[in-house]
């Protein structure tokens, strides 16, 4: 686990490091993980969630290895791609 954090409605958002999300409702003692899905946009972009945050219009944020999921309280997923730039990898171009 790398991080968590609990929404408006009770369920614990949990971010880990090859598993994906774990989401927890303890007052209803359930609980389901969500995982990378290969050509499925409307999933996580990577199971690697280094950190969870729930925004003030409760989209969930996760910074994951390969950049940023977010998830709308409709279940829409978006993603904005970790960038890499060839002048910041030591040795590109030689």
């Amino acid at each position: 686990m790398y991080d968590s954090v609990t929404d408006d409605s009770g369920n614990i958002w949990v971010g880990t490091y090859t598993e994906g999300i774990m989401i927890c409702n303890l007052l209803k003692s359930n609980y389901r993980i969500d995982q990378h899905e290969s050509g499925n946009a409307q999933t996580i972009i990577n199971n690697h969630v280094n950190a969870v945050l729930v925004d003030h219009r409760q989209n969930l944020w996760y910074a994951t290895d390969d950049g940023l999921s977010i998830c709308s309280p409709g279940g829409v997923w978006r993603h904005l791609y970790r960038v890499v730039f060839p002048h910041a990898v030591p040795g590109y171009g030689r």
